[in-house]
């Protein structure tokens, strides 16, 4: 076993009483990009900074960098990508025959999106809700919006 995949154990061993009592699940459906996550609140509720800068945003993340509050499993795939991979791959004449000019493809087209055909990810870090110093570009959006640093690791 490698030490990552420890690492991955531990944290969720570690965290395993937190996920009896208060997970939220969410799953979406769609046909370029659909997902299935867990998530969950460590330590309370996400913290409002109302109206700050990106700069006083990432100050409060990164000073609050090692007290982690949120923890999120996510697997995701990719049904057309991976449909216009699996024709491109096994039904090359079919592929070659929707090329539309030599530029453009049509199943290429249709089926462009990620180019990996699924992925899990794992996010331990903090999340916040602010207020826009701009109201007028976040006009339509109903909810507040969210803010969080990511630091990936890509295995």
């Amino acid at each position: 076993m490698s030490k990552f995949s420890k690492f991955l154990l531990f944290i969720f061993i570690e965290f395993l009483p937190f996920f009896l009592f208060s997970l939220e699940y969410e799953i979406q459906l769609d046909p370029y990009y659909s997902d299935f996550g867990i998530y969950e609140e460590l330590r309370g509720e996400i913290p409002h900074l109302g109206k700050k800068s990106e700069t006083e945003i990432y100050s409060y993340l990164l000073k609050n960098l090692y007290k982690p509050k949120t923890l999120v499993f996510e697997i995701s795939f990719n049904p057309m990508p991976y449909l216009g991979t699996c024709i491109k791959r096994s039904y090359y004449d079919f592929y070659s025959k929707a090329k539309i000019t030599e530029n453009f493809n049509l199943i290429n087209a249709l089926t462009t999106g990620f180019e990996e055909p699924w992925a899990f990810s794992i996010f331990l870090g903090n999340v916040v809700e602010f207020d826009s110093i701009k109201k007028s570009i976040l006009a339509s959006v109903k909810d507040t919006p969210v803010f969080c640093l990511i630091l990936g690791i890509i295995t």
